[in-house]
């Protein structure tokens, strides 16, 4: 079993908020990642696999915004 690196996530219809176990909430929106990684993210979440590898390759630095 793969240790998870996210504890929560929050899917809206032009963002996620990704908050990571090692601290920090992200969101990431279509603005600033794009609309194909927002739903490529969103749809890694729901399927509960594959969101920190997406992330990590395609998003790491797109987010818009620390919330916490």
């Amino acid at each position: 079993m793969a240790i998870r690196k996210f504890s929560t996530y929050e899917i809206g219809i032009t963002y996620i908020l990704v908050g990571f176990t090692k601290g920090g909430v992200y969101e990431y929106n279509y603005a600033i990642a794009g609309e194909i990684n927002i739903e490529t993210m969103k749809s890694y979440a729901l399927a509960g696999s594959g969101l920190y590898r997406f992330i990590q390759r395609h998003a790491k630095y797109k987010y818009s915004r620390r919330i916490t």
